[in-house]
C-alpha cells in the first residue's frame, strides 16, 4: 500500500510559501503484531518457534553491540557511540559526564526498499478509533455476522477506552436507531479488543466506538466499522 502523507507549514523555511511533508503512518506495529504478520505470511514455523528465534536473535544483537561490535542488519546497521566532552587527550570516560548511546541507520535491505516506497498525498486525519475487522469467533465469519452471546475480536487503532466513563465504549447500533452496549471485555487494548457479544435481536448493525481524546480539550469522537453485521 502507498505511504500516506500530508503536507504543513515549514517553521524554519526562509520561504513562508515553503511547506514539508509529514508522513501519516496506518499504525504502530511492536513484537506482537510483528509475529503475527509473520504466521500470516503463511510459514511452516510454529509461533513458538517464532519467539524462540526472535528472542535469541534480540539478545545476540543487544549483547554483541554492547561489547563493541558494529552490527550490519538487511534492514539497521548498529553500534556504539559516547556522547560528552573531554577535557584533554588524557582525560577518560566519565560516568557522571558522558553517556553511551546507540547508533542505528538504515541497512541496505532497507534503503533499497525505500527508494521503491509508492506515495499518496492525502489531509491530516482526525485521530479516531479505527475499527478494522470485525470476527465473530463462534462462527468463523469475518466482518458479516454475529453470534448474540458469543465471542467476538475487533481489530483496529485507538481502540482501548475508559470504561469507567459511561460516555465511552462499544455499541451495536441497530437500524431503528436501538443501542446494545458491550459490557464484558477479556481484552482491552489500542489495537484489539475481545468481548462477548450482548443478546441482540435478529437485524442489520452498525459496530461503533466512541471515546474521549485530547487533554485540555477534551472530545469524544467516534469510529465505525465499515461493514454492516448481521443476527439471523
Amino acid at each position: 500500500m502507498p505511504i500516506r502523507y500530508y503536507l504543513q507549514e515549514n517553521a524554519i523555511a526562509s520561504n513562508p510559501n515553503d511547506l514539508k511533508a509529514r508522513v501519516l503512518a496506518y499504525g504502530s506495529l511492536e513484537h506482537e503484531d510483528i509475529i503475527q504478520a509473520m504466521l500470516k505470511m503463511g510459514s511452516t514455523i510454529t509461533e513458538a518457534d517464532i519467539r524462540a528465534v526472535l528472542t535469541a536473535f534480540y539478545d545476540t544483537v543487544a549483547n554483541k553491540v554492547t561489547e563493541g561490535y558494529n552490527v550490519n542488519l538487511p534492514i539497521a546497521n548498529l553500534s556504539c557511540g559516547i556522547t560528552g566532552v573531554f577535557n584533554s587527550p588524557a582525560d577518560c570516560f566519565d560516568p557522571a559526564r558522558h553517556k553511551t548511546k546507540v547508533l542505528v541507520l538504515p541497512g541496505k535491505m532497507l534503503k533499497q526498499l525505500a527508494e521503491e516506497c509508492t506515495f499518496e498525498k492525502t489531509t491530516r486525519s482526525e485521530r479516531k478509533p479505527q475499527l478494522l475487522q470485525f470476527n465473530d469467533v463462534v462462527s468463523g465469519n469475518l466482518n458479516n455476522s454475529i453470534t448474540p452471546g458469543g465471542i467476538a475480536e475487533l481489530s483496529g487503532l485507538f481502540l482501548d477506552f475508559n470504561p469507567v466513563n459511561s460516555a465511552e465504549g462499544l455499541f451495536f447500533m441497530a437500524a431503528n436507531g436501538d443501542r446494545y452496549k458491550v459490557m464484558h471485555f477479556s481484552h482491552r487494548a489500542g489495537k484489539r479488543l475481545v468481548f462477548q457479544i450482548p443478546e441482540i435481536p435478529a437485524g442489520i448493525y452498525c459496530l461503533e466506538l466512541i471515546k474521549e481524546f485530547g487533554t485540555s480539550q477534551i472530545r469524544l469522537r467516534k469510529g465505525i466499522l465499515e461493514h454492516d453485521l448481521s443476527v439471523y
